[in-house]
C-alpha cells in the first residue's frame, strides 16, 4: 500500500493537488493523509493559548469536512483518508511528521507564488526537506490519463536504479512511454551521458524502450524549458542530488528551479544516497548534481 501525505491549505490549488492524485494511484491500494499547517501565534499575550486552540480546532474541522467530502465523491474503494494538523509553517510540519512517520510520497499544489526562487517558495522548501518522493502540481495542470513521462538527468549519478521504482510503477500501470532527457554542455565533455549508464537505463525499464533526447545548452533549466515548449510532457522528473557542492554553495538546484514555478507536474525522486564529488573544486562538478 501506498502512503501519500498531502498538504493542504484548502486552497483550490491543493485540492486540484489531491484530486490529481487520487487519478494518478488509480486502483492501488493508497492511504492518503491530509496534513494542514495552522501558524503559530509568538504573542506573550493574555488569550494567546486560546488563540492557538482555536486555530487547531478550526483548521481540524476544515479538515473533517474535505475528508468527509472526498470519501462521498471517491470511487476508488481502495483509497483511504486520514488527517493531521500541526502548528507552525508547512516545511516544518512537514518535518515534524516525517520525522516520526515514514511515508512513500509527498503531494503538494503550486501556484508559483513565493517571495523569490532563492527564499523559495512552499515546492522547494518541501523538496529540500522531504525524506520521500515529491510530486508537486501545477494548479493548471489538466487532470487527464498520463501518456508521456520524462526523465530529466545525465544519469551519470543514477548509482541505483531503486529510486526509479515509482517511475517504472507509473509506466507500467499507464501504459506510458518514457523520454530520458540530457542536457549537454558543449563545453563540458563530462555532461554527455555515458553509455554504460544508458543501457543500464534500457534494461532497467524493460519492456518499456525509454527514448533518449539530446539538447545542447549550458543552461540546464533552459534546456529543460525549451524541450517542455516544443514537446508533450505529462509528467517530469528529476533526481536531486542532496548536499553536493554546488547545492552547498549556492543554496540552489536545477530540481527547486523547476520547482518554483512547475509548467507540467513534477515528480522529485527522493535518493537516500547522497553525492559526493570527487573534485572540491565548483566548476569542475560533475553536471548531474545541479539536478
Amino acid at each position: 500500500m501506498n502512503k501519500v501525505l498531502i498538504l493542504t491549505d484548502f486552497s483550490a490549488a491543493s485540492t486540484h493537488a489531491i484530486n490529481y492524485a487520487q487519478t494518478l494511484f488509480g486502483d492501488v491500494p493508497t492511504q492518503f493523509c491530509l496534513l494542514n499547517a495552522y501558524p503559530i501565534e509568538l504573542e506573550a499575550a493574555n488569550g494567546a493559548i486560546y488563540a492557538m486552540e482555536t486555530l487547531r480546532q478550526a483548521a481540524a474541522d476544515e479538515l473533517t469536512q474535505l475528508k468527509e467530502s472526498l470519501e462521498a465523491a471517491s470511487l476508488t474503494p481502495t483509497h483511504t483518508f486520514e488527517i493531521r494538523t500541526l502548528a507552525g509553517g508547512p516545511v516544518s510540519a512537514l518535518e515534524a511528521i516525517l520525522a516520526n512517520e515514514s511515508f512513500d510520497w509527498v503531494v503538494l499544489g503550486a501556484t508559483g507564488a513565493g517571495r523569490s526562487e532563492w527564499l523559495g517558495s512552499v515546492s522547494t522548501g518541501v523538496i529540500r526537506a522531504a525524506t520521500a518522493h515529491v510530486l508537486v502540481v501545477p494548479a493548471t495542470a489538466p487532470i487527464r490519463p498520463l501518456a508521456h513521462v520524462v526523465l530529466a538527468t545525465d544519469a551519470n549519478f543514477v548509482r541505483s536504479t531503486e529510486c526509479l521504482d515509482p517511475v517504472k510503477g507509473i509506466l507500467e500501470a499507464k501504459n506510458a512511454d518514457l523520454t530520458v532527457l540530457t542536457i549537454e554542455n558543449p563545453d563540458r565533455k563530462e555532461t554527455k551521458i555515458a553509455p554504460e549508464t544508458l543501457d543500464r537505463l534500457q534494461l532497467y525499464f524493460d519492456p518499456a524502450k525509454p527514448l533518449v533526447y539530446y539538447i545542447h545548452d549550458n543552461e540546464v533549466v533552459r534546456g529543460i524549458d525549451a524541450y517542455l515548449e516544443t514537446h508533450p510532457v505529462d509528467l517530469l522528473v528529476t533526481v536531486p542530488h542532496r548536499k553536493s557542492l554546488v547545492d552547498a554553495l549556492f543554496g540552489r538546484s536545477v530540481t527547486r528551479s523547476l520547482a518554483y514555478h512547475p509548467r507540467v507536474p513534477l515528480l522529485a525522486l527522493y535518493d537516500a544516497t547522497p553525492v559526493t564529488p570527487a573534485s572540491t573544486d565548483p566548476t569542475e562538478v560533475p553536471f548531474a548534481t545541479y539536478l
